[in-house]
C-alpha cells in the first residue's frame, strides 16, 4: 500500500530546541485495493539542541490524512496526523498549515511557540508538512 519507490526525504532548519530536523515522506498508493484513506506515512527525526555530545534524538512516524476544512482555519490546508510509532499517543494531531490561524494540536501548537521567519512554522508538523505542500508532494 505504501508507494516506497516514491520516497521523499529532506532536512528542516535548526531552531532554538532542534539542533537537527529531517524527515522522510512515503505517499500511499490510492489505487492499492488496501489503501485506508491516509495520503501516506510521514517519519520526522529531531536532535535536541541543548543536551551536550549526546543529544536526545526523537523519531515519531505518523499517518497523515487531509481533514475537511471548517471556518476557524481561515483558508489553511488541514490534516490529521496519527502517531504510529508513540504507544502513549493519546489522539490524532490536527494541523493547519498557511491561511490566516495556523495550528497543530501538538504540545507546541498548544504552547503556541512561535514561528520564525524562514526556519519555522511553529512546530516539526507544521514544517514538514509545509514543505512537502511547497514541493506539491501533497
Amino acid at each position: 500500500m505504501l508507494a516506497i519507490l516514491d520516497a521523499y526525504s529532506d532536512v528542516l532548519p535548526a531552531t532554538r530546541t532542534y539542533a537537527r530536523r529531517s524527515f522522510v515522506w512515503i505517499p500511499v498508493d490510492a489505487d492499492h485495493p488496501e489503501a485506508d484513506g491516509r495520503l501516506g506515512n510521514l517519519s520526522i527525526k529531531v536532535q535536541h539542541s541543548k543536551s551536550g555530545v549526546h543529544r536526545a534524538v526523537e523519531c515519531d512516524t505518523y499517518a497523515v490524512e487531509r481533514d475537511t476544512p471548517e471556518p476557524g482555519d481561515n483558508l489553511g490546508t488541514a490534516f490529521w496526523l496519527a502517531n504510529i510509532t508513540d504507544p502513549e499517543a493519546e489522539e490524532p494531531y490536527r494541523c493547519v498549515v498557511g491561511g490566516m490561524t495556523p495550528k497543530c494540536g501538538c504540545k507546541a501548537g498548544k504552547c503556541k511557540v512561535p514561528a520564525e521567519e524562514g526556519c519555522t512554522e511553529g512546530c516539526k508538523h507544521r514544517d514538514a508538512i509545509a514543505h512537502l505542500l511547497g514541493m506539491g508532494l501533497i
